[in-house]
């Protein structure tokens, strides 16, 4: 989704200026949608498997209470 609204925002122009009247500055939009995208594709999915080897041992120590 953010491939297609980059594609989007590159497509039209970029900036828009009325002579007195507004500017339109998109230049900034395009230059974050970038950076998050590349975000996502750095991170893992949740469903893909994990290359990270977990050799860690738990214990916990019950305690011995009295009954009723």
């Amino acid at each position: 989704m953010l491939h297609e609204r980059l594609a989007v925002l590159v497509a039209e122009p970029l900036k828009v200026t009325v002579n007195g009247v507004a500017t339109i500055d998109n230049s900034a939009n395009v230059t974050a949608l970038e950076r998050r995208a590349a975000q996502i594709n750095d991170e893992t999915a949740p469903d893909e498997q994990s290359t990270a080897v977990h050799d860690v041992l738990t214990t916990v120590q019950l305690c011995a209470r009295r009954r009723r």
